[in-house]
């Protein structure tokens, strides 16, 4: 049966105007041309933003619409400033985009509410105009006059539904019914052969669909049960018949609740994450979900989860493991090293998920040369995190999140096995857009810094306290 999915889409633009002379600003009024749909608020002095070290961490806007499906916010702000960084501020729903949805449609809800952050270091913009579906509901009758620099920020958000049919066939999940009909666990964790594929060239071939079904196979989507059927939640590698490994993030983001293990689906073998009528693949649902004792939620260190499945997998030739990582663990033996990484995410074209997955070929490179490419990195980066990339254009983006970042190692008998090394945290934002910035490195976490933990889990019984 049909069920739609709900799909976010934000966008920055961001442009100077320059004027003759600037003045300083001793003090603003902060005001509205229509105080009940835009306004100012202060942010609570104990909430942490440094995920957004660029940010305005003391004021905040709150645009209330009134709520239809679809609606696309677009506002306009006026800065009397130039800005300091590339960060542009960003918009987002102050409610949970399922739960938005779900009152749209049952007629319950009365406003949309949302929330505008803004850039730091600069005074509180002014709003120009606020456009609902493309029609003025707010604007300012003149701007404010003024010989200052002036930056003109617009931020959009988007709220959607798409249709899409679940098959109810023989091990997929019925998105009608959300069933918590978990399979039988098996207490076995056998681990068959790892890191073979039949691809023996790679190119950096990243938006172009160059990837075949079993080329890569322990890539793995997860999908996150809604009410409003399945949505993608993030990429995964398989690393043994009965786990893969991810980004904590994916399923615990700052002050959000934690996405619960019944509530995640992960597709072993699917290629084409639209076609729901993939006989390759093995649909688990889970028995666990650890997440790394040491993961902090406002600064995405320790970034690794473990994914349990409910039962293991069957051994198929286009369903196989990743290699852990064995032997020296210190980042110096990779650098300059290249690697791979796959994902669903961005294809460029303004696309948050593509259907099929993706590769980039992406080198490694030293701590040192990631943080003087962009003192922002001195926020992101650890001595257990890495960075990678060719900064032209290639690379992970958003919807990649969790996926692995693999590196040829020949085992004893010369045979080329993939290993994992890193899993994609996050990037930097790109100027003037709320999206990576791929001509900048990516921020992954290193898997080798973790390995005794994750050894460790291959052994741990499903009954146990999941870690969160």
């Amino acid at each position: 049966m049909s069920r739609p999915f709900v799909f976010v889409f934000v966008s920055v633009a961001v442009f100077s105007v320059s004027f003759v002379r600037p003045a300083p600003v001793i003090t603003r009024i902060l005001r509205s041309p229509c105080p009940d749909i835009f306004g100012y608020e202060r942010i609570h002095e104990g909430v942490k933003w440094w995920i957004f070290p660029s940010e305005n961490h003391r004021w905040r806007g709150i645009v209330t619409v009134t709520p239809v499906l679809p609606i696309s916010l677009k506002i306009k702000l006026l800065v009397p400033a130039l800005l300091p960084s590339k960060y542009v501020g960003r918009v987002e729903l102050a409610d949970g985009k399922d739960e938005v949805v779900k009152q749209i449609e049952t007629g319950s809800l009365s406003k949309i509410k949302y929330y505008v952050y803004f850039p730091g270091k600069i005074p509180i913009p002014d709003l120009m105009r606020i456009e609902v579906n493309s029609r003025v509901v707010c604007s300012q009758s003149s701007p404010p006059a003024s010989r200052q620099l002036k930056t003109i920020l617009t931020l959009e958000h988007s709220l959607m539904t798409m249709a899409t049919n679940v098959s109810t066939r023989d091990g997929i999940i019925d998105a009608s019914t959300m069933a918590k009909n978990l399979f039988d666990v098996s207490g076995s964790n056998v681990h068959f052969g790892c890191g073979k594929t039949r691809r023996e060239k790679i190119k950096a071939t990243y938006g172009i669909p160059s990837v075949s079904i079993g080329d890569w196979p322990w890539m793995v989507p997860l999908f996150k049960k809604t009410d409003l059927g399945l949505q993608f939640l993030c990429s995964s590698t398989l690393i043994s018949r009965d786990l893969v490994v991810t980004a904590a993030h994916c399923v615990k983001f700052k002050n959000f609740p934690p996405v619960k293990r019944e509530d995640i689906i992960a597709y072993v073998g699917r290629y084409d994450i639209s076609n729901w009528t993939d006989e390759n693949s093995q649909p688990r649902e889970l028995s666990a979900i650890f997440i790394h004792p040491d993961f902090d939620s406002d600064f995405l260190h320790s970034d690794l989860a473990v994914l349990k499945f409910s039962r293991p997998i069957e051994e198929a030739g286009h369903v196989s493991p990743a290699c852990l990582w064995q032997g020296n663990h210190n980042l110096s033996a990779v650098v300059g090293r290249k690697g791979i990484v796959f994902g669903w995410g961005t294809n460029g074209l303004g696309t948050k998920v593509t259907s099929t997955p993706k590769l980039a070929v992406m080198p490694i490179v030293s701590q040192e040369e990631c943080l003087r490419s962009n003192m922002e990195f001195l926020f992101l980066t650890t001595n257990r995190t890495l960075c990678a990339g060719f900064r032209n254009g290639t690379g992970p983006c958003s919807g990649d999140s969790g996926g692995g970042l693999l590196i040829p190692q020949r085992d004893e008998k010369g045979h080329i096995r993939w290993v994992l090394r890193g899993i994609v945290s996050l990037s930097l934002m790109q100027d003037g857009e709320v999206m990576c910035d791929v001509h900048e490195y990516t921020v992954f976490t290193d898997v080798a810094k973790y390995q005794d933990w994750i050894l460790g889990l291959q052994s741990t019984s499903p009954n146990e306290k999941i870690t969160s």
